[in-house]
């Protein structure tokens, strides 16, 4: 998790799906404390966080079942997808 923050920290230019940030500090947490947790979502805040709108929902579950995701990394997926971003 260490090597992740810098790549977190550079990222004016990235975009963040919301869910990101429970599922980062709730692993941070996990795993470390919430001190570690909290710096971490701090970090991921200097990047654009974009919610689940409505639309989001059905195109992850389509890929979901096409790709045999788990919830959160369809939602990254679509995100990444409706914003033309590499991930």
């Amino acid at each position: 998790m260490q090597r992740s923050l810098p790549a977190i920290v550079a990222s004016e230019d990235r975009i963040v799906p919301s869910i990101c940030i429970y599922e980062v500090y709730r692993d941070f947490a996990r795993v470390r404390d919430a001190t570690s947790a909290t710096r971490a979502v701090a970090a991921m805040m200097l990047a654009r966080v974009v919610d689940v709108t409505p639309d989001l929902p059905t195109m992850a579950a389509q890929l979901s079942a096409s790709y045999r995701l788990p919830t959160a990394d369809s939602i990254l997926l679509a995100t990444a997808r409706r914003f033309d971003a590499t991930l």
